[in-house]
């Protein structure tokens, strides 16, 4: 998408003449971007694939996975974006790793240090990739799905679930009751997170 020489042409086009309306890129994204977070470990069946887990980890708790999408989005609003006005924003339905916290890993894996610090170093990357969108770009911003989000997202969808959606909460609704509480308390919760995290970074 980043390289779409009609998504540049777009973003290139002129300014609105009346210039009061904003000009946003909004990207609707089932998680945030990665930064050197992506990935999981692969199973261990056999001792060899334990051995080269363990390997994997080690090098992933020091050098991270090689693919930053936060910083490739960076400076493509820094290349495309930011001279001409137009705002970028993201909208995720999920964060990845980022909310996974030191007690949670060793948790998981209590008899396994290497593989539980290079799930940790993940988790510190994430929560890092995000700042390094909303905090060091500006007219970069990440929020949390809301209502009207899903709203406008069911109007994309094939006819059938659009209707669904249009009774949902309601008996005999693809989606129930328990689902749109449930969603709408995820959405919360994202919302919470990634406002403390601006207001609070790591440091």
């Amino acid at each position: 998408m980043l390289a779409d020489p009609q998504l540049l042409a777009l973003l290139r086009g002129g300014s609105d003449a009346s210039g009061d309306r904003a000009r946003i890129l909004r990207l609707y994204m089932s998680y945030q971007p990665c930064h050197h977070s992506g990935g999981r470990l692969p199973e261990a069946k056999t001792p060899e694939d334990a051995r080269k887990q363990l390997e994997l980890a080690a090098r992933r708790k020091d050098q991270g996975h090689p693919t930053s999408c936060s910083e490739r989005l960076r400076a493509f609003y820094e290349a495309e974006m930011r001279e001409h006005a137009i705002s970028l924003e993201l909208v995720v339905a999920d964060l990845y790793k980022a909310m996974w916290t030191e007690d949670l890993m060793i948790e998981r894996a209590p008899d396994d240090c290497v593989r539980s610090s290079a799930y940790c170093a993940d988790a510190a990357s994430a929560r890092q990739g995000i700042l390094l969108l909303v905090a060091n770009a500006p007219g970069v911003t990440m929020r949390a799905t809301d209502e009207n989000d899903w709203a406008y997202l069911a109007t994309l969808c094939d006819p059938a679930v659009a209707e669904a959606y249009e009774t949902r909460g309601q008996r005999g609704s693809a989606f129930s009751r328990v689902h749109v509480e449930l969603r709408a308390k995820l959405d919360g919760v994202l919302s919470t997170f990634l406002r403390s995290l601006r207001e609070s970074p790591p440091r």
